[in-house]
């Protein structure tokens, strides 16, 4: 019998409580964090978060998950690796 890989991205779950609160699943890393944008690196995609006065409050790659608190104004899917460090600046 032959292994065949799946190469199927994992699903991930974002919930946004009032523009206050972000929760995300599926979390693989957290390259880039500002008090006004950070980058989400979940299976093939990245998802870009905006605001104002972000902070995390909770990270675990090993379960992915994520909670950013703060004022959330945008959230962007992109390719991994796009032009997140643009959007940031």
């Amino acid at each position: 019998m032959e292994n065949v890989k799946n190469d199927k991205p994992k699903n991930h779950r974002i919930e946004l409580d009032n523009h206050k609160l972000l929760s995300v699943s599926g979390v693989k890393n957290v390259p880039t964090f500002t008090d006004k944008g950070l980058s989400v690196e979940l299976n093939g995609e990245t998802l870009t978060v905006c605001g104002k006065d972000l902070s995390i409050k909770h990270l675990d790659v090993d379960s992915g998950n994520l909670i950013i608190s703060g004022y959330v104004t945008a959230l962007k899917y992109g390719v991994a690796g796009g032009l997140i460090k643009k959007i940031l600046r």
